[in-house]
Parts: structure tokens; C-alpha cells; sequence
């Protein structure tokens, strides 16, 4: 499939959802003035292939946050995890913890709060993506909700409850927080 048809179907999906004021931008020049926003969210965004320069990214961010304001960064953990799914939506980089806390700090960052997630559901994740559980791209696939599907949101809940008090030293994924 074309960039430009899964772009129309991705606005498509956004319409249908309810989301009227989705735009498509460049995260190297984003499209709105300097200190617009109070707070900006980067979820799974910095790995892609096409996000060329990391630092010029983070610039972007940092010029459109408000003085004070928060930017939220969620990434792939771990260059050892890349997986069939890696490969489908296109994952040039896997992240650790010292080179997100060196871009943030690249751009005058405070962190606030660094840490990785997704813990809990590691080994599992582990086991799918390395010795190839997963064949279509996805880590644990199931055509509907399925016991084990709510197992992992309770778990999912746990960690979240537990991420309030501690933070742990590895996981599938990265979360950032950062103020300007």
C-alpha cells in the first residue's frame, strides 16, 4: 500500500473517531508558532525510519512547548527486541534509557521523570520476539478479547500503579517526562 493511502486512512480513522482537528505535519518543522502549547505528546514516534535527525525533533518540540510546559515521550526500549512487528510499521531505532536522557538534556530539558515500562509483560515479550512467536508482526496475536488478553491488562494495571512509586530498570518501552 502507498504512504498516501494508509495517510488517507489514517485521517479517515481520525474522522470517523470523532478527531476533527488532526493535522499532518513534519516533526522537523512542525507547523504551529513558538510556545503554543502547554503540553506535547510523542508516542511512538521518534523510532520511526523517517524521522531522519533526533535532535532537530526535540528542538521542534521544545519550540512549540510553552516556557514551562511538559513534553511526554513514549519509545521502543532495547535495539535486542527488534521483531517482525519492528519491521512492519518501520522501526529504525530502539532506545535506552542514557540516549533519551541525552537527547532531553541535548535540548535543556529538565526530566522529571525517566523511566522504562512495560516490564512486568518483559519476559514474555522477550520470548515472543526472539525466538519467533510472533509471525504476523504482533507480539501476542488473537482476533477478539481473550482470557489471556485480560490478564495482560491486569498486569498492565499493576505496573501502572507500581510506576507511581518506583521506577524500573528495563521493559519494553521508554516513557519520558521533560519540562521546558
Amino acid at each position: 500500500m502507498s504512504e498516501s493511502i494508509s495517510r488517507q486512512k489514517r485521517f479517515r480513522f481520525a474522522g470517523s473517531a470523532g478527531l476533527n482537528n488532526v493535522r499532518q505535519g513534519d516533526i522537523h518543522a512542525l507547523a504551529f508558532s513558538d510556545a503554543s502549547f502547554d503540553a506535547v505528546i510523542c508516542s511512538s514516534v521518534l523510532y520511526h525510519q523517517w524521522v531522519t535527525d533526533l535532535d532537530s525533533a526535540l528542538r521542534e518540540m521544545r519550540r512549540v512547548l510553552r516556557p514551562g510546559g511538559l513534553l511526554l515521550i513514549n519509545v521502543p526500549a532495547f535495539r535486542f527486541l527488534h521483531s517482525v512487528h519492528d519491521k512492519a510499521v518501520m522501526t529504525a531505532r530502539r532506545f535506552r534509557k542514557s540516549e533519551i536522557r541525552k537527547l532531553l538534556l541535548n535540548q535543556n530539558f529538565t526530566i522529571q521523570r525517566l523511566t522504562y515500562w512495560t516490564t512486568l509483560l518483559f519476559p514474555l515479550a522477550v520470548a515472543a520476539r526472539t525466538l519467533g512467536g510472533s509471525e504476523m508482526g504482533r507480539d501476542f496475536e488473537t482476533k477478539e478479547p481473550s482470557l489471556l488478553q485480560r490478564v495482560f491488562a491486569q498486569i498492565m494495571a499493576l505496573e501502572l500503579r507500581l510506576l507511581r512509586g518506583i521506577s524500573f530498570p528495563f521493559g519494553v518501552a521508554l516513557l519520558a517526562v521533560a519540562r521546558k
